[in-house]
C-alpha cells in the first residue's frame, strides 16, 4: 500500500496495434477485422481522450484508498477491513426502495464522508450530460411534433 494522494498516469506512450482488439490468429500483430465487427479505428480511442480524463476518473478511489492506508496505520487492520465490510453491506441492500430518486445513498455518502457534498448523480440520477442532451432534444421533437 502506498500513500498516493493523485492517481497514477495510465495514459499509453506506447500504442500496439493489437492493444484495442484480438489479432488474427495467422498475423497476430494486425488486427482481424473479420472477427471483430469491421475494422479498427485506433485513432478514436486514443484522440478523444485526454490524459487527464483517465486521473480524473480513479480520483475517488484513490482518496478512497489513502484514506483506508491512514486508517490502517492508525488504527490497525481492522479499521478499513471494517469500513469496507460496512460500504459493501450498504450497497447491497437497498434501504429506502420507495424514493422518487432511486435507492438512497446517504449511508453510503456518510461512510465515504461525503455528506455534506452534492454531485451531478445525486440531481439527476442515471443521466450523464450526453443523455441530458439527447433526452432534450428528443424531448423537444415530441412537443414539436417533428
Amino acid at each position: 500500500m502506498s500513500l498516493r494522494i493523485i492517481p497514477e498516469n495510465s495514459a499509453p506512450s506506447k500504442v500496439n496495434s493489437t492493444s484495442y482488439g484480438s489479432g488474427a490468429p495467422s498475423v497476430p500483430a494486425l488486427h482481424d477485422s473479420l472477427r471483430n465487427d469491421g475494422p479498427l479505428s485506433m485513432a478514436s480511442n486514443l484522440n478523444d481522450k485526454h490524459p487527464l480524463q483517465a486521473r480524473l476518473e480513479k480520483w475517488e478511489e484513490t482518496q478512497f484508498n489513502l484514506k483506508m492506508e491512514g486508517y490502517r496505520r492508525n488504527y490497525g487492520p481492522g479499521e478499513p477491513i471494517r469500513r469496507t465490510m460496512e460500504l459493501e453491506v450498504v450497497k447491497a441492500t437497498n434501504l429506502i426502495p420507495g424514493m422518487v430518486g432511486g435507492p438512497s445513498t446517504v449511508h453510503e455518502d456518510i461512510l465515504r464522508n461525503k455528506s455534506t457534498t452534492v454531485s451531478w448523480e445525486e440531481i439527476y440520477p442515471g443521466l450523464s450530460d450526453t443523455d441530458m442532451k439527447s433526452s432534450f432534444h428528443a424531448e423537444l421533437e415530441k412537443r414539436m411534433g417533428i
